[in-house]
């Protein structure tokens, strides 16, 4: 899991190219955490996806940010 504490709970958008470095740098898959505010966020998550394993989605849910049935809805057929 790559958590930017910084952002966690802000919903300004996750680090993605911090989470891409750490991919890199290690070989591994990594779980986005940390300031998705948007599903804008979300697929910008998403287009980076041979790395993505996953994504924590908090404040953004509970604040109606992001609606999880349209973001479901854009990924079928990906």
């Amino acid at each position: 899991i790559y958590t930017d504490v910084s952002r966690d709970g802000r919903l300004t958008g996750p680090d993605v190219e911090g989470a891409v470095d750490l991919s890199r740098q290690t070989g591994l898959g990594v779980v986005v955490s940390g300031g998705v505010g948007s599903e804008s966020d979300l697929e910008a998550i998403f287009l980076s996806a041979e790395w993505l394993e996953g994504v924590i989605i908090g404040k953004a849910l509970y604040e109606g940010a992001v609606n999880l049935s349209n973001v479901l809805a854009g990924l079928e057929g990906r």
